[in-house]
């Protein structure tokens, strides 16, 4: 990539930026550094380069999402405006603006709140999505679960009730289909 005049950042920071996903899963550090990045183009709009404002277009609207690794294992309430993609463990409760996905190794134990919710780990607490909870085949929930709308694979385990509410506003069809293709799930089957 030929680095355009920059005004405000390094040609460093623009090429990490550059090639960060907005809508992708970051560990915290990196996560933490890109939004140090979005937040210097904000903080100084007026002197960008042209470059340097359409990179800040593309991440202004945003919330780049948290990683949790496999083996990392938090005990802390998670309360943020992004995702979460949790392929450790989470031994506290969640709120999340966006989506929740707990990878094949993923554990939370304790209550969530998200947007919408993949669920190919363990999750024993409550859920309260706005979108679609899905329950992959080799996923487990052992709590109650309240969404617009429910999902559950052959094979997969649902121990809890449910209480469907339409109302509840669903995640658009593009927000979704991300999800499903982060986990290797092929395109959405959803008819939201």
């Amino acid at each position: 990539m030929d680095i355009p005049k920059l005004m405000v950042l390094t040609p460093d920071q623009f090429s990490l930026l550059h090639d960060a996903d907005p809508d992708g899963f970051y560990e915290r550090d990196m996560r933490d550094q890109l939004f140090r990045l979005v937040q210097k183009l904000e903080n100084f709009s007026k002197d960008c380069s042209r470059p340097e404002l359409d990179m800040l277009k593309k991440h202004q609207r945003h919330a780049l999402g948290l990683r949790l690794p496999k083996n990392a294992k938090s005990h802390h309430d998670i309360d943020m405006v992004g995702g979460l993609l949790v392929e450790g463990q989470h031994k506290a409760d969640v709120k999340l603006g966006g989506g929740l996905v707990i990878s094949d190794t993923g554990v939370v134990k304790g209550n969530i709140t998200a947007a919408s919710v993949v669920c190919r780990g363990v999750i024993k607490g409550d859920i309260l999505a706005r979108g679609t909870v899905h329950l992959c085949a080799d996923g487990r929930i052992e709590g109650n679960v309240e969404a617009a709308t429910l999902q559950i694979e052959d094979g997969a385990r649902f121990m809890g009730h449910c209480r469907l509410e339409p109302e509840l506003k669903p995640e658009s069809a593009s927000t979704w289909d991300s999800f499903k293709s982060l986990l290797g799930m092929g395109p959405s089957s959803t008819s939201n």
